[in-house]
C-alpha cells in the first residue's frame, strides 16, 4: 500500500531526507529524477545512513564508510562489506518502491503484522 511520504520538489532541493512513516524510519533520496526509499539503518552497526555523504547514487555511512547503492540497497565494496558484515544475508539495506504523483512522493509500505 502506497503511503504519502514527502513533497517531490522539496526532495529534489534537499537530495536526501530522513522521515518516519509509522514505526519505520526511512531515508528518501532524489537521484536521476527518481525517488528512492531505504531503511535508515546501516547493515553494519545500525547507525543511521541519512547522516552520510550522498553522491552519484551512493550513500556512505558516516561511521565506518560502508557505501550502499541506493538503487539496490546493496554495498558496493564487496570486500569491505564482507569484513564489516560476515553474514551475507545482512549485507543490504531494505529498499521500498516509490512513485511520484501530483508532485508528491509515495512509498509502498507492506503492512506490519
Amino acid at each position: 500500500m502506497y503511503t504519502l511520504a514527502y513533497d517531490w520538489q522539496q526532495l529534489l532541493e534537499r537530495k536526501k531526507v530522513r522521515i518516519q512513516l509509522g514505526p519505520r524510519v526511512l531515508l528518501l533520496l532524489a537521484f536521476e529524477d527518481k525517488a528512492y526509499a531505504l531503511a535508515d539503518k546501516c547493515p553494519h552497526k545500525g547507525y543511521p545512513i541519512s547522516t552520510g555523504h550522498f553522491e552519484k547514487g551512493i550513500i556512505q555511512c558516516k561511521e565506518h564508510g560502508l557505501e550502499i547503492d541506493i538503487r539496490t540497497g546493496i554495498a558496493v565494496d564487496t570486500q569491505k562489506s564482507c569484513t564489516l558484515i560476515p553474514n551475507i544475508q545482512e549485507r543490504g539495506i531494505k529498499t521500498y518502491q516509490t512513485k511520484i504523483e501530483n508532485g508528491k512522493v509515495y512509498v509502498d509500505l507492506p503492512v506490519i503484522k
